[in-house]
């Protein structure tokens, strides 16, 4: 009804990155065989792994049907707030914690800044997808009881969405959407309605490219440090 067939690719929610890119990487190259034209959608901790797996595709020629990449929140440079875990007693009570629930250790060391930003910087990512990140921008009177005392410690590092900075969130020469008012989470009453609003626009950007029309998002948008600011949002310097 929408005109496009959406599909999931199902990977480890507490996996490592590394593992998880590996899988992403495969499914991709399997559907693009199978679609002439694919736009990932990621979420969260999905941004990296998309990241890395779009990386290892760069220059495969069956990679060439995917056009567009949206990340939703996504964790591309980790999260600060893991950082707070990687050593002393709060990394060893974390640990403990970790295994009796039955989940990965190791998951987040994975997910600090330290292990995630060198390893992002280090990637290449192919200039010919249109990539567009889908960022929360809470003010401190949007923040609800449940991530209120992450965003208060993540505030002294700077704007932030209560899990990552969001200028952590932004990738040079991408597209930003930003939601003001709502955290890493998006819980808004009409946050389907938002969605697909988003991916049209996206399809409608990739058409114009495609006929060699003038970018609907370029056009919009204002470049700041490398990334395209659509108008509905704020900048972030």
């Amino acid at each position: 009804e929408l005109g496009f067939e959406p599909g999931f690719i199902e990977t480890e929610e507490l996996g490592m990155v590394e593992v998880n890119a590996d899988i992403v990487a495969r499914e991709l190259r399997a559907l693009a065989s199978q679609h002439g034209q694919i736009v990932i959608v990621s979420t969260s901790k999905g941004g990296p792994e998309v990241a890395m797996a779009l990386d290892a595709l760069r220059g495969d020629a069956q990679a060439s049907s995917i056009k567009a990449w949206i990340s939703v929140g996504g964790l591309l440079r980790g999260s600060p707030y893991a950082d707070r875990y990687m050593g002393g007693i709060k990394g060893w009570l974390a640990q403990i914690m970790l295994r009796r629930r039955g989940q990965p250790p190791g998951i987040l060391e994975n997910l600090s800044t330290v292990a995630r930003r060198p390893v992002f910087e280090q990637l290449s990512l192919p200039s010919d997808v249109l990539m567009l990140q889908y960022v929360g921008a809470p003010l401190s009177g949007h923040i609800g009881e449940e991530t209120r005392s992450r965003y208060r410690i993540l505030r002294r590092l700077g704007p932030n969405d209560a899990l990552t900075l969001l200028a952590d969130e932004l990738i040079a020469g991408g597209f930003v959407v930003t939601e003001v008012g709502l955290d890493h989470y998006f819980r808004a009453p009409d946050i389907d309605i938002r969605t697909v609003a988003l991916t049209y626009a996206v399809l409608d950007e990739l058409e114009r490219r495609a006929r060699g029309s003038q970018p609907t998002l370029s056009r919009l948008g204002e470049v700041a440090d490398g990334a395209t600011f659509v108008s509905r949002g704020v900048a972030i310097r």
